[in-house]
């Protein structure tokens, strides 16, 4: 075991193998089922807790009326943002899994990809669905 703090993780370390003609079924699978199963069913719980109108009175004449109002959307929010963010990080993964199966397409067995050329496929699919990286 090594002096460095964290150099306990990679002990014992082996390569992943990865089997290329699976990775891009994979990818279209998850792209497929965020964009054809997932975002319809999200939209509905979107557009139900979010329907254009509050759920409660407007005014802060009654401060526990006001307060719930106000925990009410904190919490509708949040719902909402949660989705959002699963929904873009499983594209961001069906993304870098795209992009690792084209760039290794066709390359001989002894091809490897580096794991730094596996996080920049996933730092660039999470800064196009909006993540800052993955």
């Amino acid at each position: 075991m090594s002096d460095e703090p964290t150099a306990h993780y990679v002990d014992g370390y082996r390569p992943v193998k990865v089997d290329l003609s699976t990775l891009a079924t994979f990818a279209k699978m998850l792209h497929d089922e965020v964009n054809l199963n997932f975002a319809p069913h999200a939209q509905r719980v979107i557009d139900t807790l979010d329907p254009g109108a509050g759920p409660l009175p407007p005014g802060d004449e009654f401060l526990e009326l006001a307060a719930t109002r106000g925990r009410y959307f904190d919490c509708r929010d949040t719902a909402i943002s949660m989705l959002d963010k699963y929904r873009q990080v499983t594209l961001g993964i069906a993304e870098a899994a795209a992009t690792i199966e084209r760039n290794y397409r066709g390359s001989d067995a002894y091809s490897r990809a580096q794991v730094g050329q596996v996080k920049d496929a996933f730092d660039a699919a999470a800064r196009k669905y909006g993540s800052a990286s993955a």
